[in-house]
């Protein structure tokens, strides 16, 4: 049997991963699209974005994600955190009442719009999850790597006599944002048949054009695991013109605060 990169979905089913096989589908089955840094980065907002594969009950299956999601939770509200991301929430709650035409109070940030438009209009602050890549890799590695869990905000809004804003944050929200696009240079692990292994580190590239044969020439009915890598993607859409990279949203987990947080900006 011809081992190709087209074969890893199948491969991940075969480790138990189905979430990180139907993520890769998705991108193999979309047109060719390569995502602009700004966008990857945030700084322009997602052209294509999914919602449904990743839930944020599954992302809660993996310690590494409620440690992160824990973490943030219990540290947002820090006065190094809110300073760190005054500036760029004061320029979200003015673009808000620019929006609205709000010349009194106003209400900034919705939650319940999903957390593609939260991202965008109303997130706060955000904390790296850690990668699996030197532990133990799971269907969570598969689909995502390392990815950010985010905090969005919600509060009431209201102009004070000296000019300036003050936003009662009494509503937050997490959620999980990742890209899924094959920027840079990256090895992916070293994928066969029965799934990713640990032990073959000096396997040989992957075959990206599946070839008919004995062995394409490439010796792939002899071997076991190839070498995965951001190149092996990238090589692949440049042959076949198909491969999307697109952004990951898991839904938001809301909660109420019990003691709201109390911001002032300059209107």
């Amino acid at each position: 049997m011809v081992f190709t990169l087209t074969d890893i979905p199948r491969a991940m089913r075969q480790e138990g991963w189905p979430i990180g096989a139907a993520v890769m589908e998705r991108w193999f089955a979309g047109a060719a699209r390569i995502m602009p840094n700004a966008e990857k980065e945030g700084r322009l907002p997602q052209r294509d974005v999914e919602t449904r594969l990743v839930t944020l009950g599954w992302c809660r299956r993996f310690a590494r994600f409620t440690a992160a999601e824990n973490e943030l939770i219990g540290t947002w509200s820090s006065a190094a955190r809110l300073n760190a991301a005054r500036a760029n929430l004061a320029d979200k709650v003015r673009a808000w009442r620019q929006r609205a035409g709000a010349a009194g109070a106003f209400r900034f940030g919705d939650l319940a719009a999903g957390p593609a438009r939260a991202d965008q209009t109303c997130q706060l602050n955000f904390q790296r999850i850690e990668s699996a890549l030197f532990g133990d890799v799971d269907d969570f590695y598969a689909a995502i790597g390392r990815g950010s869990v985010k905090i969005a905000v919600a509060g009431d809004v209201v102009p004070l006599p000296n000019g300036r804003l003050r936003l009662t944050i009494d509503e937050v929200g997490t959620y999980l944002r990742d890209t899924y696009d094959f920027n840079g240079d990256q090895m992916l692990g070293s994928w066969g048949p029965t799934g990713l292994s640990r032990a073959a580190v000096f396997a040989p590239d992957i075959p990206v054009v599946r070839e008919t044969g004995k062995d394409g020439g490439n010796g792939v009915f002899a071997r076991r695991y190839w070498s995965v890598g951001n190149e092996s993607f990238r090589d692949w859409r440049s042959h076949y013109g198909r491969g999307g990279d697109f952004t990951i949203y898991s839904g938001i987990g809301r909660r109420r605060l019990l003691r709201p947080v109390i911001m002032e900006f300059a209107a």
